[in-house]
Order: C-alpha cells, then structure tokens, then sequence
C-alpha cells in the first residue's frame, strides 16, 4: 500500500514540474517575443516560440561582440559548442564533454550578461548572469520583467582580455 503511494506522490510531482516547464518556456517566449518586436526584430520574433530559434533571438538581440578588437556576430557563439560536440563524438573522449560543458556554461553567462546589460534598471547584470546560469529559473522572470523596453546601446567589451 505504501508503494501506491509514494508513486502517485513521484507522479503528481512529476507533473507539477512539467507544468512549471511549461510555463516558465511559454514566459520566456512571450518575454523574448516582446523584447524582439519592440527592438526591431519582428521579422524573426516568432522564432521566440522554437527551442533553439530563442537562443538565435537573444544574438540578434544582443548584435555584436568584441572579440581581439573585431566585431563578431554573436550568433557565432552559438556554433562553437555544435562543433565540439560533433569533435566529441568523432574522437570519443570524456574528456572533452566535460570541456564542452564548462564552454556552454560561459557561452550562457556572455550572452545572458550581454542582453542584461542592455536592459534599464539591471544594476549588476554579470552576477545576475552567473546567477541565471546556475539557476534557470532566474532568467525568465528577469527578462519578462523587462519585456516591454526598448534595449539600450552599451559599450562594447573585448572579451579577449578577460582570459588573459
């Protein structure tokens, strides 16, 4: 008897995750389907609603970044950890998915704090970055807070002397 029960509670839990999923997906999608028609990207705010497309929002969003004193499109950084996947697959090394981890972890931080910082009102964007990449579900309330505003223009950082 007790077996039924602890499986309904794993069921009605299970549950409750999908649907707080559910909705905290659909108020990223609404928040970044705002925040690209309001900044003049309405031709590709619909792709807000598709898994991948909103990562493409947010480059288009953000523009370009500096990397060793040129502009790049920050879509490119979306590429990166595609390739070192496909790396690891070939070659097979553990290794290198643990890398590829710790990439796309600082890939998300430099693009969450990129669109944070061209929000009003967001006094320190880099740790709420950090924050929102270690905790997702951070980012979605933050960024649906600010949904209606238009983005600011913000100095660009070169990036390449971070590492150094």
């Amino acid at each position: 008897m007790w077996l039924a029960e602890v499986m309904l509670g794993l069921i009605i839990g299970y549950i409750l995750l999908v649907i707080m999923g559910v909705l905290i997906y659909i108020m990223t999608s609404i928040a970044l389907y705002s925040l690209a028609s309001n900044n003049g990207h309405k031709d590709i705010a619909i792709l807000s609603w598709v898994p991948i497309g909103n990562i493409w929002v947010m480059c288009k969003l953000i523009g370009t970044i500096v990397w060793d004193n040129k502009e790049v499109d920050s879509a490119v950084l979306i590429v990166i950890p595609i390739i070192t996947q496909f790396l690891i697959l070939a070659i097979r090394l553990r290794i290198l998915s643990t890398l590829n981890l710790i990439l796309v972890a600082v890939i998300s931080v430099v693009l969450l704090y990129e669109l944070l910082r061209r929000l009003r009102g967001i006094q320190s964007p880099l740790v709420l970055a950090v924050i929102s990449t270690l905790i997702p579900l951070v980012f979605p309330f933050i960024i649906y807070k600010h949904k209606d505003e238009l983005l600011m223009s913000v100095d660009k950082v070169d990036y390449r002397y971070i590492w150094q």
